[in-house]
């Protein structure tokens, strides 16, 4: 089978599910989400330019539109409606980015844009959201360590490799 008609049988599957207000009120709260997170979505952007042993994170998103990409067909399957019960998810995730917000702890912001992710995911999909929480448990993985916490991991960890290598020579 070509790839058109793989994908005008998909369009097909997905067309009833598509709502257009819906959508377009889903694209605003992630657009809100993504103005509110960007302060901490920057911040990761940069650490992932600067350091090089977080260069991985500009492959981690694609990585996870790629697995919603294929679950497509399995959400469009299971879904039925949304559900209220990503409305204290996404208030959780707002008091956080606004707490990461004041205190400048972007680790906070960051975090928070994640729940917030997957409060849109249980708001939007109901059930069928069970399908988007790999993938965005996979984006915390592009999320770089804070500052203080990989200075101690480094200082220990070259501390560890230093007392191998010497056990290894002796």
């Amino acid at each position: 089978m070509s790839f058109l008609k793989e994908m005008q049988q998909d369009f097909a599957t997905l067309k009833p599910l598509i709502n257009g207000y819906a959508l377009l009120l889903f694209g605003f709260a992630l657009l809100a989400a993504f103005f509110l997170s960007f302060g901490g979505l920057t911040e990761v952007v940069e650490r992932w330019i600067k350091q090089e042993e977080y260069s991985h994170g500009f492959l981690i998103p694609l990585v996870s539109l790629y697995i919603l990409w294929e679950k497509r067909l399995m959400i469009a399957t299971e879904y039925r409606s949304g559900s209220w019960l990503g409305t204290p998810v996404i208030l959780i995730a707002l008091v956080i980015a606004f707490i990461g917000e004041i205190s400048a702890l972007y680790i906070l912001v960051q975090y928070a844009f994640l729940l917030l992710l997957a409060g849109f995911s249980i708001t939007a999909l109901g059930k069928a959201a069970k399908h988007t929480f790999i993938p965005i448990v996979l984006l915390a993985f592009a999320i770089p360590l804070p500052y203080f916490l990989e200075a101690v991991l480094t200082a220990r960890l070259q501390l560890w490799s230093s007392e191998i290598g010497v056990m290894f020579i002796k």
